[in-house]
């Protein structure tokens, strides 16, 4: 691992200072330890020189495959996910990551906006859930295909009354064939007998 000049100076000035004032250095990076520290090395790079076979398989799954999600390196070595990102964040490999553009999964279309938990894009998920909320029926008189919300088809399944009308117009027409003003009327004449 390469410094950049500004940091090798830094550090130079670091071991310098510490060894005028008797104060212990890490041997890697030359920042200060502690006084009760037992190490040469500070706890980052002793965490990366000590590191385990855990540590080296979760960084070869990291680096084998960038997009792989910790989720997935946790799931496939057996540990937590914090732990993965423990890993990754004293490795200095990123814990978030952005896979680039995002599709939605219905219709394709580039998601530049943060993804719900659906991962479906707004105009897809305001549709999933019209659908959830509302039932089509088409209408017994007009033949129209209509829409009510699914509240109102419970209750009437409750009651025991079909959706039948798509408005009252075609309500009106329909109980008019039976009752009202539009029913036929028979005269029914009393014939006295005899």
């Amino acid at each position: 691992m390469s410094l950049l000049p500004i940091e090798r100076e830094a550090k130079v000035i670091r071991t310098r200072l510490s060894r005028l004032l008797h104060i212990p250095t890490c041997v890697n990076c030359g920042k200060p330890l502690s006084r009760y520290h037992n190490s040469l090395r500070c706890w980052r790079c002793n965490g990366l020189a000590h590191r385990g076979k855990t540590f080296s398989q979760v960084l070869a799954l990291r680096l084998g495959n960038p997009q792989l999600r910790m989720v997935e390196i946790a799931s496939q070595i057996g540990i937590s996910r914090e732990r993965v990102r423990q890993i990754l964040k004293r490795a200095g490999q990123p814990t978030n990551l952005f896979s680039g553009p995002r599709h939605c999964p219905s219709c394709g279309k580039t998601l530049s906006y943060k993804i719900r938990k659906s991962g479906l894009c707004l105009a897809c998920l305001t549709a999933s859930r019209h659908s959830q909320v509302y039932k089509t029926f088409i209408c017994e008189i007009c033949g129209q295909p209509f829409e009510r919300r699914m509240s109102e088809v419970r209750a009437a399944r409750k009651y025991g009354r079909r959706i039948r009308w798509c408005s009252h117009r075609c309500q009106g027409k329909d109980l008019g064939k039976s009752a009202g003003w539009g029913r036929k009327r028979y005269l029914v004449l009393a014939v006295p007998k005899g």
